[in-house]
């Protein structure tokens, strides 16, 4: 996600950032948030949890299946490049490669020949039928690489993840190529909130929502730590790569794509590359608890919020992460808005005192920013979230 000046995220309603705390919390940014935005060690550090077990840059392994679920297998070697010897799916083939990454030139199932049957607990895989195109081959119709490799996460959620050429995407794809983690702050805060808690009793999961899943590493991490997902996506290329990813680690079962535009207006038409799609609002589409909302619009965070009062006033949304400017809160969202989303109990910072949020605007838009700004030039929170 790209930062902008005064830009700073929500996040557990303001306990990273501190844009909205007082001074005395813009001194006392959390000692988690700190840490976590230092190195990539750090990040794996918060990770490990002390159990001493070091996260390693790996090739792509051989996905986990999802327990107690029926098995079948897929194979249909419609794939151009079948039978070249060379498994062109992006997984482990019959021939053993040892490399960082693995490139997928064909759809899971469809170069069987070379990679073995592919295994799967879904009971729907759309590309079985030949008139429907799969994200592999789609993403080749419009000659977009796809790599694969796996993620630089705890052993327990190990996930394989699709990106494409780094230096067509100084972000997501040159993240994963280069440390095989994507925003590996938020990352780790993400894994904090939902490590051990996405499954209840009885079986029950809690539910993560992801607006703006962009590639999907953010629903994939949830979705493997046990969490349901519905997650919206509205862009063909960047869903191809997430639905990719999904039938890879065989999460199809926790994760529900929605192809929608989120928005503060239900049943509008905006066009996403070469087709119209339509807009839902939050509060029509969720009806239930949300463990964690993440939201990545580039700048139409406001919409998603104003389109989701409802959600906020009807059912528990523990937690958000999402990014804003000061234009979220001034004037084009009302102060009532952001006021929903601090409901909450207090906040310790590392200081332990406990602060609530700012709702008003001049606290938005004057006093806090230029603290903010003020703060970031200093050092006492990283440069990297407010840019000048």
């Amino acid at each position: 996600m790209q930062m902008t000046r005064g830009t700073c995220w929500l996040l557990l309603f303001c306990l990273l950032a501190g844009c909205f705390f007082g001074g005395q919390a813009l001194d006392g940014v959390s000692s988690l948030g700190r840490a976590l935005l230092q190195d990539f060690s750090a990040v794996a550090a918060a990770f490990d949890e002390g159990t001493g077990e070091g996260i390693e840059t790996k090739p792509p392994y051989q996905p986990l299946l999802m327990p107690g679920l029926p098995v079948r297998e897929v194979c249909t070697n419609a794939c151009s490049k079948a039978r070249n010897g060379v498994c062109e799916e992006g997984r482990p083939g019959k021939v053993q490669v040892n490399a960082p990454y693995m490139m997928a030139y064909c759809d899971l199932g469809t170069d069987c020949e070379d990679c073995g049957p592919w295994k799967t607990t879904s009971t729907k895989v759309p590309w079985e039928n030949p008139p429907h195109v799969g994200p592999v081959r789609y993403l080749q119709s419009k000659d977009v690489q796809v790599r694969v490799r796996a993620a630089a996460v705890p052993s327990h959620m190990n996930f394989t993840f699709a990106y494409t050429d780094p230096k067509l995407d100084y972000d997501v794809s040159y993240h994963m190529e280069g440390s095989g983690m994507v925003e590996a702050g938020i990352t780790a805060i993400a894994y904090k909130l939902l490590n051990g808690r996405c499954e209840g009793k009885g079986g029950q999961r809690a539910l993560v929502v992801d607006v703006g899943a962009n590639f999907g590493w953010f629903a994939i991490m949830a979705a493997r730590l046990g969490c349901k997902v519905i997650a919206y996506e509205p862009v063909p290329v960047f869903r191809s790569f997430f639905e990719y990813s999904i039938f890879l680690n065989d999460l199809s079962s926790l994760i529900e794509v929605r192809p929608s535009v989120v928005s503060h207006e239900a049943e509008k038409h905006m066009k996403m590359e070469t087709i119209e799609v339509p807009s839902v609002r939050l509060e029509n589409d969720v009806k239930s608890d949300v463990l964690l909302m993440k939201v990545d619009v580039e700048g139409w965070e406001w919409a998603v919020i104003k389109g989701a009062e409802g959600l906020f006033k009807k059912y528990d949304v523990e937690s958000v992460i999402m990014e804003y400017s000061p234009a979220f809160a001034c004037g084009i969202l009302s102060p009532s808005y952001l006021c929903a989303l601090e409901r909450r109990a207090p906040i310790p910072d590392a200081t332990g005192v406990k602060h609530r949020c700012h709702c008003t605007r001049q606290d938005v838009c004057g006093v806090e920013e230029a603290l903010v700004l003020k703060a970031a030039a200093e050092g006492r929170i990283a440069q990297n979230y407010v840019l000048k």
